[in-house]
């Protein structure tokens, strides 16, 4: 058989005998680094998770203080490839104040052990965001209006209200017209 012909033969290996091929000589290169042995992936911990620094929740910063606090947490989750079975035990790690409490009672009345993440986030939600009070930031987002040539603090405190006001701001339009409803008229 001929250089050409065994080129040919490679052409009609399965993509399992084609992975097979790769990881073989993936695994050759990197044994043939300094040291001899593939790096191991490293091992996400609580210390890992702290290390990132992520905000405390102590229920005192209202709706808009734990959409903030969610957000970051979940941006450290995604960026330290946090698994998904250890976010509810790592972000509760953050807990204080009287959310501290609140969760630790959460568990115990309801046996709650192995709690996805989102079924906790909505735990949360329905804890610290009452209807009372989802009502005057609806009424806040319907009303708001920019001040004087302060775009940046108008932007935010929009992009805060559209994530506690979902229904309020979807589909889209509905959004960019109240954006655009409390924008200066000079802009």
């Amino acid at each position: 058989m001929n250089g050409r012909d065994r080129g040919r033969g490679d052409i009609n290996l399965t993509k399992d005998q084609l992975m097979t091929l790769i990881n073989a000589r993936v695994a050759e290169a990197l044994a043939a680094q300094p040291g001899g042995q593939p790096a191991q992936p490293r091992a996400f911990t609580f210390r890992t998770f702290m290390d990132c620094k992520p905000r405390f929740f102590n229920s005192t910063e209202g709706a808009v203080g734990l959409l903030h606090w969610i957000e970051k947490v979940e941006y450290f989750f995604e960026m330290c490839d946090c698994p998904v079975n250890n976010r509810v035990k790592y972000a509760t790690g953050t807990l204080e104040g009287n959310a501290l409490p609140w969760w630790n009672a959460q568990v115990q009345m309801l046996r709650l052990t192995a709690t996805p993440w989102n079924e906790f986030k909505d735990l949360l939600k329905e804890e610290y965001f009452h209807r009372e009070n989802i009502q005057k930031i609806e009424v806040e987002y319907y009303n708001l209006k920019m001040v004087g040539s302060e775009i940046e603090a108008y932007t935010k405190r929009s992009n805060d209200l559209v994530a506690l006001c979902p229904n309020m701001s979807e589909p889209s339009y509905k959004r960019i017209e109240l954006y655009l409803k409390g924008l200066a008229p000079e802009i």
